[in-house]
């Protein structure tokens, strides 16, 4: 068990920004890595994304900021697949040595990141996302131009929150649902002037 310091202040500035997680780049030995802190969770979770891929790695943070870096052999296996690490070198390969090195490498606070559709399906995956294929925008739905109750659901809130933030902080507080698709056509749709709404 280490204790991942770096995390705390981090943790810090995603709670003051009122945001869920962070994600930043990081490369070991050439392979790059992107790494997603999630504070929505209990316990927090670590997602170690390899770039250009989708080989994930969620290991769970505990109480004061620690973690187990004793993995089990499927989660090993999966790091060192993750590190195009082959198994049988004469040194083996030291998970307390790579968390402590991406530890050091933890920002302080939350770096801008531009969410990557194939990142946005990792994303909508692992967190078990309503809908977790549709990851593209196709419309918006809002519900208050018609007296017919329906609302927005929390599952879609959620789902919005972690893969459109920004279009997530402009309707957080209106009565407007997204409405998701896999249709590559609507990829491009990532900024709220670009989504046509419907009244509902």
């Amino acid at each position: 068990m280490i204790q991942m310091t770096n995390l705390k202040n981090l943790y810090k500035d995603i709670k003051n920004k009122q945001m869920t997680y962070c994600i930043f780049n990081y490369t070991h030995n050439r392979i790059e890595l992107e790494i997603m802190f999630d504070i929505n969770p209990k316990p927090f979770k670590l997602l170690i994304i390899k770039k250009h891929s989708n080989k994930t790695l969620l290991l769970d943070i505990l109480n004061g900021f620690k973690l187990d870096i004793f993995l089990s052999k499927e989660k090993y296996q999966i790091l060192l697949d993750i590190l195009d690490i082959k198994g049988g070198g004469t040194i083996p390969f030291s998970t307390k040595k790579f968390f402590k090195e991406l530890n050091s490498a933890i920002p302080h606070q939350v770096m801008q990141y531009n969410l990557s559709n194939n990142l946005r399906y990792i994303i909508s995956q692992v967190n078990n996302l309503d809908e977790a294929n549709l990851v593209y925008i196709k419309c918006l739905i809002d519900w208050s131009k018609k007296e017919n109750n329906k609302h927005a659901t929390e599952k879609n809130r959620k789902k919005t929150k972690y893969l459109y933030p920004d279009v997530f902080e402009i309707i957080k507080d209106k009565n407007i649902s997204v409405v998701y698709t896999n249709n590559k056509d609507y990829s491009k749709h990532t900024n709220i002037e670009d989504i046509e709404v419907i009244n509902g």
